[in-house]
Formats: structure tokens, sequence, C-alpha cells
């Protein structure tokens, strides 16, 4: 009866660790839903770069002038609110203390979300 007890729950664990797996990204926590609303976008900018502190700024397509929404020290990651965005195409733009830069690929903003951009690997993945 043990042995059947076993084989039983091993079937289930990985099927308990997709389900965690798999609601981790899709939920915001109280100080997010907080931060975001129609007005507001959340940038959440992660800088994987040691010893180098990073600048933001965003861009919109529309008028394509570049405002700073903040910085972010090395090796962290960092909230910025991005107030009153119009909906459209946007870039941000990064600029390290040591002078090199960086450019995100464009994203959508129609208000509320949560964009998330891996300064590692250039990767921007917007949330609701």
């Amino acid at each position: 009866m043990r042995r059947k007890w076993n084989a039983a729950f091993m079937l289930l664990v990985p099927f308990m660790f997709a389900a965690c797996a798999a609601s981790t990204g899709a939920t915001t926590t109280e100080g997010e839903a907080a931060a975001v609303d129609a007005d507001r976008v959340l940038l959440r900018v992660m800088n994987n770069q040691a010893g180098v502190d990073a600048t933001v700024y965003i861009e919109p397509s529309a008028t394509g002038v570049r405002r700073q929404v903040g910085s972010v020290p090395a090796s962290q990651t960092r909230d910025l609110i991005y107030d009153f965005p119009t909906r459209g195409e946007y870039r941000m733009d990064v600029i390290y203390a040591n002078g090199d830069t960086r450019r995100s690929p464009s994203f959508r903003i129609s208000g509320g979300e949560i964009i998330e951009w891996n300064l590692a690997t250039n990767r921007i993945t917007p949330r609701r």
C-alpha cells in the first residue's frame, strides 16, 4: 500500500511544480496593483551589470522625445513609474555609468501595464 502511495505522489510532483511555475508570472502583488493604473506604467528594470549603475530613459515613437525615468544601481532590480503615458509604441534607453549604452526593443503601452526589461538579455516582457 505504501509503495502505491509513493508512486501516486511522485506522479503528482511534476504537475505541482508546473502549476507553481505557471502562476508566478501571472499575478501582480498589492504594491504593483497600487502603482499601476490607466495613467501609469510600472517599468521593472533588471540591471545585471556588476559594478555599473544605469540611468533609464523612455521614448515614445510618436514624439521621439526621450525622458529620464530613474536609475538602477549595479546588480539590482528597480521598479520605476512612468506617469501619464499615451498609448503607442515606446523604446527605453540605458546609459551606464561607464558610458556604454543599450536600447530596448520597441514595445506597446496601452495603460496599466508592468513592463519588465532585462538588460542582460535586452528582453522586454509586458504583463498586466
